[in-house]
Order: structure tokens, then sequence, then C-alpha cells
């Protein structure tokens, strides 16, 4: 018998999977398209912030990443793991999706985004590299890993 030779999925480091054992589930996923191609940045995460995977964030006066709010701090990008951060000390870096075509109903929002609009447009107008599409599932949608 043939070695078993893993495939090269280095290009995905840093973006979450979803695996499972049970047939027949149907579980959402994050991305919902292959363009724009999907990647992720470092940056570093404001004090005092409690942010859950999958939250929609901005940037704060200094640069560093909290949670969007809608018409004070724009959306620049999505959070892939959970932070929370004290009141002092060193800033932690969080991994922050900057490109992807990604479902609305997964990301975990602000109050103030309590639209579909709001949502559709929360990354429009965000800063080099942001290019984040938001696209619900529909028929024909392929779910990408």
């Amino acid at each position: 018998m043939p070695p078993i030779i893993p495939q090269d999925r280095s290009y995905m480091a840093g973006v979450p999977e979803q695996w499972g054992q049970d047939f027949g589930v149907t579980k959402e996923g994050l991305f919902t398209g292959e363009n724009p191609r999907q990647f992720v940045v470092d940056m570093p995460v404001a004090l005092s912030q409690t942010l859950a995977a999958y939250t929609a964030v901005g940037l704060d006066a200094s640069g560093n990443i909290v949670r969007a709010v809608h018409s004070t701090t724009p959306a620049i990008g999505i959070i892939m793991f959970p932070v929370t951060t004290g009141a002092s000390g060193a800033l932690p870096v969080g991994r922050i999706l900057r490109g992807g075509c990604v479902n609305p109903d997964v990301i975990v929002w602000d109050a103030s985004y309590n639209t579909p609009e709001r949502r559709l447009e929360a990354f429009n107008g965000a800063p080099t590299p942001t290019q984040i599409v938001v696209r619900g599932l529909s028929s024909f949608t392929p779910v990408l890993p």
C-alpha cells in the first residue's frame, strides 16, 4: 500500500475549520464564497476588552482592536478567536480576518448593527487591506471549509 501523503493546507493557517463525525448535520459556516480571498493579520487588542470569536471589530484612536459600533467605530475585520484583556499590561495580539466573503448570521454584531442593511454595509469604506464582502447563504451557495 502506498504511503499516505497529507495535503498541504499551510495556506489555511489561522482560519478555523469545521469538522464533525455526524452525517447529515448542516452547519452554516463563516465563509460563503471564494472571493475575495480569505486572509488574516495579527493586530493588538485594546485593554479592557471581551470579544467573542467572530465579533466584528474596528480600531480605537490608538489603532488597537475594539468592538465595531455603527457610526462611531467602523468595522475593519472579524476577530477569529475569543480574547479577553485586562485593564493594564501588555496588549495581546488577536487574529483578525481582513479578507473574505462572510455569512452575516455567523458574525457577532454590536447591537448598533440592528438591521440587515447595516450588516451588509458594515465593511464598506474600511481602510486597506480590508476586503470583506457580507453575503448570506442562498440556493447554490458553496460553504467553504
